[in-house]
């Protein structure tokens, strides 16, 4: 399945999906703290997991939006979907602008840059 996902996130409007059974929810300024590789590992998994309380911290208002619409929609394949999906980054590559991040299984790729303190995350 291929989940459909907004192309441009930025941190700043972009929360993090984690399951609401017992994580924690990150604020800005903790995703903020974490290197590249972090930030590109927890937007896999916010997705992976779809917590949407968490979406809406991170995700841009539109992108949430289309978020939130793909996962009510497929809410009762989502998980059985999504279970394959392995966050663990497989390789990176640095660029001028970001530093692109591919997973084993799951989302193409996130491309990850900083900008005035906050991270921009970019899908696929």
């Amino acid at each position: 399945m291929k989940i459909k996902t907004a192309k441009i996130t930025t941190i700043a409007s972009l929360v993090a999906l984690v399951t609401a059974c017992g994580s924690d929810i990150k604020t800005m300024a903790e995703i903020n703290t974490m290197s590249p590789a972090e930030v590109a590992t927890f937007t896999c998994n916010t997705i992976k997991e779809a917590n949407l309380e968490q979406a809406k911290i991170f995700f841009e208002k539109s992108q949430y939006t289309d978020f939130e619409k793909e996962s009510k929609k497929e809410a009762d394949t989502w998980e059985q979907s999504t279970t394959s999906m392995n966050c663990t980054v497989k390789s990176s590559k640095e660029t001028k602008s970001y530093t692109r991040f591919k997973f084993i299984k799951g989302i193409d790729s996130v491309k990850v840059k900083k900008i005035d303190g906050n991270y921009i995350v970019l899908l696929g």
